[in-house]
């Protein structure tokens, strides 16, 4: 009977620590961050598909440590104070909230090159392939193919009206 009590206990327990952490659906995720999205796309003159899907692979749709701890959703690199906590080590950069972390890749965008020739497209797969080929990501085969999948999947790009 003991065992049948310690049984219930540890399972409640465990469900219990396991919807305490925020934990994003891919849905939830969108409907958080599209509005954050399409301010940054009228202000930046990027599409929201492309800043948005970006960040739903790069912050595995909020749920990476990186996202969580840092507010991160881009695996920007810089500085954090998490080595102050001892918990954990990070070489990404911390923001005091997730739209400064929008706000901070988009900048990071307008200072590329490639920016001023396609200001204003809304053309994703144009955005997508400028990114790719000036190497944002290090994993250079599956990046592009993945970004595209998710802007697809989830139908992104009806976000990118101006």
């Amino acid at each position: 009977m003991k065992w049948k009590k310690a049984l219930f206990l540890f399972l409640f327990i465990t469900a219990f620590c396991r919807f305490s952490y925020a934990h994003y659906t891919p849905k939830q995720y969108i409907e958080k961050f599209a509005p954050v999205a399409i301010e940054m796309m009228h202000k930046y003159e990027i599409p929201a598909s492309v800043i948005l899907g970006i960040a739903f692979l790069e912050s595995g749709y909020g749920n990476s440590k990186n996202s969580k701890l840092l507010n991160n959703h881009f695996g920007l690199v810089g500085k954090n104070n998490l080595r102050k906590t001892g918990k954990y080590r990070s070489a990404y950069k911390q923001f005091d909230h997730d739209t400064l972390s929008y706000d901070y890749f988009c900048r990071t965008i307008v200072s590329k090159k490639y920016y001023k020739r396609i200001k204003g497209k809304m053309n994703y797969k144009i955005w997508l392939s400028k990114i790719h080929k000036h190497n944002y990501a290090r994993a250079k085969h599956t990046w592009l193919k993945h970004i595209t999948q998710i802007i697809k999947k989830y139908h992104l790009y009806r976000f990118d009206v101006i």
